[in-house]
Formats: C-alpha cells, sequence, structure tokens
C-alpha cells in the first residue's frame, strides 16, 4: 500500500490532466444521454384488448372474456388476471411476476390465445401490448380554426400535421381525436325500393361490386407482360348516383332512382373543445430510451413551421409532459449547482482557506462528470431519479476530499518542515482505510433500496445504483486527484504561512473534551441513558403521516367525469357547459381541453365518459393542490348528475402502468351478482363520510335502458324472413349500413346506406321492414319490443366476478385515510362479501415491507463492515446499536416537518444509518492510532478531539448538499424533498451519535490495550 501511494503522489500531474479528459468526455456523454422525467418504467403487465362492435355485455362476458381468463390464468409467470367487459369490448390486464421477460411473456400469451382462437366468434378483432410508457400518450396538440370546418381541420391535422411529425426521430405513434370526418350517405327511400322488388341488402352488395378493382390476370405480349385489371372506383357522388344496382324488363335501376346522396358528417360519440372552441387533437407517443426534451423541440419547431405556412388559418395550444421535464430536471441540477457552493461555503468557514475551498468546488463538478460516464455504462438515462441520486450524494462525495484538505491542512501547521509529499503521504495511509470502509458502508446500506418490486422499485433502483457509483468515484478521485491539486495548486509562489486552525479554535472544542471526560466517569451509566434518549424518539411513529410517492405540482389538473345514467353527445355537452364557464373564470387557468367519449390512453369510450385536461398558468399564485380542493368544492354544485374524479396526469400514469385506477381500490368478491351490486352502493355509503376519501365511486357504471327485439319465429317465416334479414332491415331503418368506401387520395371516405329522414322513427315498432312477398311492415308486427335496465360493464378477478370501489386522497395522508376505511370494513364485514384494500395502500405496505427488510439488511451490513474493519465483535455491536439513533432522530423530523413516510422518506432514513458508522470509522482510525503509544482514556479523548472538526464539516457539507432540495429551491424538488428532509434530520442524530454516543459505547465495550 505504501508503494502504491508514492506512485500516486510521484505521478500526480499525469493523474490530474487524465481526471481532466475524462471529465471532459463525461460532459460529452451527459450533454448525449436520453433524458425523460422519470426512469423508463416497464411494469410487468400485458393487456388484451378484444372488439366486437356492439356486442351484448352477456355475450361478450361469457362467450369472449370468461373463455379467454381461463386460458391467460394457465400462461407461466401469471400472477393475476383482472378484465373489465362492455358492450362489444374486453380488456383484460394479465399481472406478470417481477422476474418475466416481457417479449417472452407477450408471445406466451399470443400462444394461449391461439389456442383459444376456435372456442370464440371469428369476427372478434384481438389484439395483445405490453404496458410500457410508450403505450400513453406524453403530449397532446389541440387544433382550432376560425375559418375551416371541422371536417377541414380533421383532414389537415390528419393528413398534412401527422405525417410530419410522425417521421421525426423518436416518435412512437400518433393519434388524431376529435372533428369531423366525411361519409357519403346513401338515403334511400323505402317506398321506391318495394316498388322495384329490392332489398337493401341487395343493393349493398351491388354497391360493393361495382365499386371495385379486380385482378384479371397478365397479357403476354412478345416480349412484354402487361397486368389487366377489371371494374372501376367511384369517385364522386356522381358516380355513385350511376351504378345499377337492378334491371327489370330491360330498364336499368340506378342508386339515383331509389335515393339521395349527400357528402356530410358522419355520426360521432365524441367531441373536444379548446377552451370552448371545437378542436381536434393529435396525441404525440414517445419512444423509451430517447431524449425526450429534443423530440418534444423538433415536434413544437415541426408545427409552428406548418401552421407559418398555411397563412394563420389554424391555431394550437398543448400540453407536454416534457415542459415538467425541462422544469423537473432543470430545478435538480441547479439544486446541484448550489448544493455545490455552500458546501464550498462550509469547506471555507471550517479551513479558512480559499484554495481548499476551491478543490472542494473543482472535485464536486468532476465526481459528477464520471458518473455520467458510469450511467451511460450501466444504460441508465438523465432523469429525475438519477439526478436525484447524485444529488443525494454530492454532499457525501466530497466528505472524502474534505478529510484529505482537513487532514493535511492541519499536519502542516503542525509540521511546516515535513514536504507536502511526505505530509499528503502520512494523511492517505492514515485515512485510507477508514475513508473505504467508511464510503463503501453507505453505498452498500443504500443498494438494497434498489431492490424494491413494483413501481418504487422501478424508480429507487436508477437513484441507487447512480448514489453507490457517485460514492465510490468519491474514493477515486479523493485518492487520486485531490493530492494533485494540493501538490500543484497548495501553495503559492512564497512559502504559506500555515495556520492550525484547530489551535486557533482551541477554546471552542475545550469545551467538547471537558464534556466528554465527564461523561467518562460513569460510561455505562451515560452511555445508556444517551443511547435510550433519542430512541424515545420512536414513540412519535404513531403521529406519522404515512404515503407512497410524495406529491408533485406538474402544472396541470385532470378531471374525469361520469355521468350517473348513460346519456348522449348533445345532453352531455349541455350538462357540462356550466363547467366550462366556471373554468374560463378561474385566473390560474391558461386554457382547458373538453374531451367528451375519449380519454389519455383510452381513444374510444362511451358519450357520457370524459375529461376536461386542465393546463395552469405558470406564474400562477395557488399550487394545484388547492386548486383541485377549490374545483372540487364547486363542481358538484355546477353540473348534477356526474360523478367527478380530480388528478394530475403523471400520478395517473402510475397508477395506469400498475394497473392502480386509483390510489383507493377497494374490492368486493361474492359469489351472488346481485348481493355484490348492493354491497357495492352499501360499502359507497358507509365510506362516503371518511374525511379526505375523494371522488368515491363505484367503478360499474349505473344500469343502462335497452331495447330487445324478439323475433316471431311463426310470423316471419309467413313472409319468408330470415331473422338476420330482418336485423339487417331494422339496422338500416334505425342507423345505417356500411357499404363500400370511396378513395379520394390518403383518405378513405366510407359509403353507407341510410333510410330517408321522411321514414326515420323514434319508435323501435314503427321502423319499416321490407318483405320478399312485396310491400313494407312494421318492425312491431314481426315480433315483440321490451325495454329493460341492464348492466354495461362488468369486472372479474381471477375469472370471479367483483365489484371495484375507488377513490382519490386530498387533505389527509393515505396511512390515515386506510386507517379510517378499514374501521369501517370490520362494521360491514359479513360471511357472503369479502373485502380486499388494494391500489396506492397495497402498493405502500408491500414497499414498506420491503423498506423494513432493506433497513435490517442495511443493519447487518454495518455489523459485517464493522466488523472487517475492527475486527472485534464487542466494537462491531457498539457501531451497530448506534447506527439506530439517526433513522429515528431523522423520524421526529420528519413529524415535527410534517412530512409523509412515504417511499422517498423512508430511503433517506435507510441512507442516512451509513453515514453515522462511516463517521464513527474516522473517529475510531485516530483513536486505534493513539492506542498505541497511549492509554485508552487519553487516546479516545484525543482522538476524538482531533476528529471532531473533520466530522463536523463532512456532516454539515452532506447537509448543505440537501438544503436546496428540502427548502423547495425549486418547481419539481417536491418528490425527492422527503428523501432529503428526512437525511438532514438524520445526520443531526448521525453528529450526535459520533461525537457522543460512539465513544461511551466503544469505552464500555471495548477491551483497554496497555500502550507499547
Amino acid at each position: 500500500m505504501n508503494n502504491f501511494l508514492k506512485q500516486i503522489l510521484q505521478r500526480h500531474t499525469a493523474l490530474l490532466v487524465l481526471a481532466i479528459f475524462v471529465g471532459i468526455l463525461g460532459i460529452k456523454v451527459f450533454l448525449t444521454m436520453p433524458r425523460s422525467l422519470f426512469p423508463e418504467v416497464n411494469y410487468p403487465r400485458v393487456v388484451v384488448e378484444v372488439n366486437m362492435g356492439y356486442t351484448p355485455l352477456q355475450n361478450m362476458e361469457w362467450g369472449i372474456t370468461s373463455i379467454l381468463e381461463k386460458e391467460l390464468r394457465s400462461v407461466p409467470g401469471v400472477r393475476l388476471v383482472k378484465s373489465t367487459s362492455s358492450r362489444g369490448l374486453s380488456t383484460i390486464d394479465i399481472f406478470l411476476n417481477e422476474d418475466q421477460e416481457i417479449t417472452s411473456a407477450v408471445q406466451r400469451v399470443n400462444a394461449k390465445i391461439a389456442e383459444a382462437r376456435a372456442l370464440i366468434p371469428a369476427a372478434a378483432q384481438i389484439s395483445v401490448r405490453p404496458i410500457t410508457a410508450a403505450a400513453f400518450p406524453s403530449a397532446e396538440y389541440c387544433f382550432t380554426s376560425k375559418t375551416k370546418s371541422t371536417r377541414d381541420l380533421r383532414k389537415f391535422v390528419e393528413y398534412t400535421v401527422k405525417p410530419q411529425i410522425l417521421v421525426i426521430p423518436g416518435i412512437y405513434n400518433v393519434n388524431v381525436i376529435g372533428g369531423d370526418t366525411p361519409e357519403y350517405s346513401v338515403m334511400l327511400d323505402p317506398k321506391k325500393m318495394a316498388a322495384h322488388n329490392i332489398t337493401v341488402t341487395e343493393i349493398s352488395d351491388r354497391l360493393k361490386n361495382s365499386n371495385n378493382v379486380d385482378f384479371l390476370g397478365p397479357v403476354q405480349g412478345s416480349e412484354s407482360e402487361v397486368l389487366a385489371f377489371g371494374g372501376k372506383f367511384a369517385k364522386n357522388t356522381d358516380d355513385l348516383s350511376s351504378i345499377v344496382v337492378d334491371s327489370n324488363l330491360g330498364k336499368q335501376v340506378t342508386l339515383r332512382d331509389l335515393s339521395k346522396i349527400e357528402l356530410r358528417d358522419a355520426w360521432k360519440t365524441q367531441q373536444l373543445t379548446l377552451s370552448g372552441q371545437e378542436c381536434v387533437a393529435l396525441d404525440i407517443f414517445y419512444q423509451t430510451n430517447i431524449n425526450q426534451q429534443t423530440t418534444s423541440r423538433a415536434i413544437k419547431a415541426s408545427i409552428a413551421n406548418i401552421i407559418d405556412e398555411n397563412k394563420g388559418d389554424y391555431t394550437f395550444r398543448s400540453w407536454d409532459l416534457n415542459d415538467f421535464t425541462d422544469t423537473a430536471t432543470n430545478a435538480v441540477l441547479i439544486d446541484l449547482l448550489v448544493g455545490m457552493v455552500i458546501i464550498g461555503l462550509v469547506t471555507f468557514i471550517f479551513l479558512k482557506n480559499l484554495r481548499y475551498s476551491a478543490f472542494a468546488l473543482i472535485v464536486m463538478p468532476l465526481a459528477a462528470t464520471f458518473t455520467f460516464l458510469a450511467m451511460k455504462g450501466l444504460h441508465l438515462t438523465i432523469n429525475l431519479m438519477t439526478l436525484g441520486g447524485l444529488t443525494a450524494a454530492i454532499g457525501l462525495v466530497v466528505d472524502n476530499t474534505v478529510i484529505i484538505l482537513e487532514m493535511y491542512h492541519h499536519r502542516k501547521s503542525l509540521h511546516p518542515e515535513l514536504s507536502s509529499s511526505d505530509i499528503l503521504l502520512a494523511v492517505l495511509k492514515s485515512v485510507i482505510k477508514p475513508m473505504i470502509f467508511g464510503t463503501l458502508t453507505i453505498a452498500f446500506v443504500f443498494t438494497p433500496i434498489g431492490y424494491l418490486s413494483g413501481v418504487s422499485g422501478m424508480f429507487f433502483e436508477p437513484m441507487a445504483s447512480v448514489h453507490g457509483s457517485s460514492l465510490i468515484i468519491s474514493i477515486i478521485l479523493a485518492i487520486l486527484v485531490v493530492p494533485g491539486l494540493i501538490l500543484l495548486f497548495g501553495k503559492a509562489r512564497h512559502q504559506l504561512k500555515y495556520q492550525d486552525t484547530l489551535a486557533a479554535d482551541s477554546n471552542r472544542y475545550e469545551g467538547y473534551t471537558r464534556l466528554l471526560k465527564c461523561l467518562l466517569e460513569k460510561p455505562k451509566m451515560f452511555a445508556l441513558v444517551l443511547l435510550v434518549a433519542p430512541l424515545l424518539g420512536l414513540v412519535t411513529l404513531p403521529w406519522a403521516k404515512s404515503g407512497f410517492l410524495p406529491e408533485w405540482d406538474e402544472g396541470d389538473l385532470v378531471i374525469d367525469f361520469r355521468a350517473e345514467s348513460p346519456m348522449n353527445l348533445k345532453a352531455t355537452i349541455q350538462k357540462l357547459k356550466p363547467l366550462e364557464d366556471y373554468l374560463h373564470t378561474v385566473p390560474e387557468v391558461d386554457f382547458f381541453i373538453r374531451k367528451i367519449g375519449t380519454a389519455l390512453g383510452e381513444a374510444n369510450k362511451p358519450p357520457y365518459l370524459g375529461e376536461f385536461v386542465v393546463k395552469l398558468k405558470k406564474d400562477r399564485k395557488k399550487d394545484v393542490f388547492t386548486l383541485r380542493d377549490q374545483l372540487n368544492s364547486q363542481i358538484g354544485n355546477l353540473v348534477k348528475g356526474f360523478e367527478f374524479d380530480l388528478f394530475q396526469i403523471l400520478p395517473d400514469r402510475l397508477n395506469d402502468l400498475s394497473g392502480n385506477s386509483k390510489p383507493i381500490v377497494l374490492y368486493l368478491h361474492g359469489d351472488d351478482e346481485e348481493a355484490l351490486q348492493k354491497a357495492a352502493d352499501d360499502y359507497k355509503e358507509a365510506l362516503s363520510g371518511i374525511k379526505g376519501l375523494d371522488s368515491l365511486r363505484i367503478e360499474e357504471p349505473e344500469k343502462s335502458m335497452e331495447f330487445i327485439y324478439s323475433i316471431d319465429e311463426r310470423k316471419s317465416r309467413l313472409l319468408e324472413l330470415n331473422p338476420s334479414d330482418i336485423n339487417n332491415d331494422a339496422r338500416f331503418a334505425l342507423f345505417s349500413i356500411d357499404s363500400s368506401t370511396i378513395q379520394m387520395g390518403p383518405q378513405s371516405i366510407p359509403v353507407r346506406l341510410r333510410i330517408q329522414d321522411d321514414y326515420q322513427r323514434n319508435n323501435l315498432a314503427d321502423l319499416p321492414i321490407y318483405t320478399n312477398k312485396g310491400g313494407l311492415e312494421k318492425l312491431g308486427t314481426l315480433g315483440k319490443v321490451e325495454q329493460s335496465l341492464a348492466r354495461v360493464e362488468s369486472t372479474h378477478l381471477d375469472g370471479n366476478p367483483v365489484q371495484v370501489l375507488t377513490a382519490e386522497i386530498a387533505g389527509r395522508d393515505l396511512g390515515s385515510v386506510v386507517n379510517d376505511i378499514q374501521t369501517v370494513l370490520k362494521k360491514l364485514a359479513n360471511k357472503d362479501i369479502t373485502a380486499e384494500l388494494a391500489g396506492e395502500y397495497q402498493n405502500q405496505q408491500r414497499s414498506f415491507h420491503e423498506l423494513i427488510l432493506a433497513f435490517l439488511t442495511g443493519l447487518g451490513i454495518i455489523f459485517v463492515m464493522s466488523l472487517f474493519f475492527s475486527n472485534s465483535l464487542r466494537t462491531s455491536l457498539a457501531l451497530t446499536i448506534c447506527a439506530l439513533i439517526p433513522p429515528t432522530v431523522g423520524l421526529v423530523g420528519l413529524v415535527v416537518m410534517q412530512i409523509p413516510l412515504d417511499v422517498s422518506s423512508f430511503s433517506g432514513l435507510i441512507s442516512v444509518t451509513g453515514i453515522a458508522v462511516a463517521n464513527s470509522f474516522m473517529a475510531l482510525s485516530a483513536i486505534e492510532e493513539l492506542n498505541k503509544t497511549h492509554d485508552f482514556r487519553y487516546s479516545l479523548i484525543e482522538g476524538m478531539r482531533h476528529r471532531i472538526r473533520p466530522i463536523l464539516m463532512t456532516n454539515l457539507a452532506a447537509m448543505a448538499g440537501f438544503i436546496p432540495i428540502a427548502i423547495g429551491l425549486a418547481n419539481g424538488d417536491e418528490i425527492l424533498r422527503p428523501f432529503s428532509i428526512a437525511i438532514i434530520a438524520g445526520l443531526f442524530g448521525a453528529i450526535y451519535t459520533t461525537i457522543l454516543v460512539m465513544p461511551l459505547c466503544y469505552s464500555v465495550l471495548k477491551k483497554e490495550k496497555r500502550p507499547a
């Protein structure tokens, strides 16, 4: 080791130059690394969607969903299957064990579906997709126009804007929603059809055949081969009108003879408006592992150019999660720089030397650039959690540098006659063992946090990797680079006059020495008192708030709505008008997008479901949580007959990724579906009185009115009508029949057959039905029309029917709300209904159990590292016991600051346990060194006196690194603020432990060595 350290000192210039080159490379890597708000989260979940038009719920639930559930449950690695069935649509969520590779899982799911394909209707369209961040839109651009129709606006977005956005690097997909789409509406006269004895089915078939081109074959020439095609495509209304649909006694019957044909807007069930004006939205999906900020800027520039080229006919507004990414990541970088400056100031206050403070300031950004290289090697991206890991480590990174600078400064003042190289060699030999053991202990103690499961593990694993990498890099820089800085720049051209600042401040530390001597008079008693006193802080645990992940203000708000009973698009628009008018009056609102029949991540929904995406102004005075409460208190009075749910986009996105729709999810299990529905109403009523439980609702919509038409087989047979013919004629008379398409450039326009307006009926029984024997019959004469209430949606969990209640949390912490919920559940418990609490609470409980295990693992790591360091069971036991104090003090700090105990703050409490032990290693090394030539009591007192200043310096420097985030210096700090506050509070406990508790415990358990 001695020769190795000498080589470092001899080659200090080369090592410093090498470090600079590596740092420059790290800067280049940082500028080119992929950037996003959060780490790329690929949750072990696969979604199967089945679409089958408007198939009745019963057929979907038991004829398709149930069959697929049984097959998919047997896929290896599946832990849970959850399904939701509605009319014509089934969504099956397959939750996998976390050790499953997602691509292989998708292949196994597809294989099982292929096996079950013969058991379900052939018309069912099945899609399979893994759940990743790319499955949800990250930006939305809404276009409006005062001069163009909504049909032209849709065409502009679909065929002008979308193609140019799709070619931008980093784009995964683009969806166009809203506006109007064209259709050729062929409005047939049923009396004329009857007069010519032609049915709508025959007209549809002939229209398809006449509007078609088929391949005939090749025409062979002597040296050529020309392909031949037969038929023609209709290009406009005149072409459609001239199509011959019948020929009677030599007279041709065309569509013109039977109908009126118009190009008009198609029927729709969704509408989007931008602050009250109808709009068309472009939803942007980003690829994974890209620099989303670069892609976002390219999109904005491309759309701005397109708008400019169209002479102001179109305008747009947009929201983009990367705006918050920019704000949050820049905030963390600012926190990092401010933390470095504060650490440099702390160093100067203690050493009173600008050069040494400058050395500390140089090492910190150098460590950051080295860490970016490590992140590149670990395939990590620049995001809030990786930058948070670096920020969390920066105060600790400088500790090793500060220790070397302080000890060199102190020894040089005592021995000015020695050369700088000799002093540095002695310093490195003295500190290298405790420095390596202490730094590795801090890194290893934090490492188990990276093995959390679920979303919290996916978030904190990158943070733990960066945190550990930074600490290891700090050892390398302290040993290889700091000596070079001292030797090259540590003295001016004239000989520096060193001042022993420790001696100058002897009065300050003399008080500590007297206190330590007093405590050592009765070490056992005082050790017990000083050890137990802070541990009494555990009694504050019942007062600690609890949560899952911290809340943050991202500058937007989503108001999700659902009508209590189904209604059409026109009625939904009218009902929501008062809420739109109110949003116009809220000064903090920049703009809002009202969506009916669609939502983020769900392009197609019924016309009584939807959302408002409210974008807030940047310079507002109220935060998003205050505005959420304000809107929540007003909405119920403004709009009746609707259920509302308010949330931010990113927290809801995380819930979507994990499969939890809301923070609170309650599953009700039972065998009787009617009893389940009644129980859901009872539970909702009982839970509605809980304070802080917001937007409580039953996920299954209320029953909807529907008509059931039963054909009279006897009557239909007398008229030679098949049930399928009657249903087809009824669909034509009531709605329309898709018949063909007309291609106009890239746009495919459908052709639909409809009954003329004069013959439309509101009464289903009055619909005209054409008979093969000529004439028209009313639908009611051929069967029976009944009206009844019917379920429109059902949910299964592992194949068993369940009712689901969900809720948001507002104004209270998760733990206290859950306690109240569990009290209510106990009162409602019965043998027929089983209640299961899930959502964020379930994730929180799992994460907390894992964090407790991580904490115990950390204590085990501390004991093992202490044993390797001291080779003494007694010393290792003393250090491990003392390590309990900092997290306890940190817990008290969280309670005092009203910070919830969540995954972030709990991780901070675990991290701080290693810091106290690292301090103790440094103090023990001095004590053991003195004990070689002095008695134990003298060695203990003098060793602690020599180490108190570096201990205070390193801990205060570490605190300084966390101060910018803890005080919320910038927007976006909320995510890491609980972590920072837990560490700052815990560091006070670490100082207390190191300078008071540890010496006494060590003196009690250590066997005294006689000096040589």
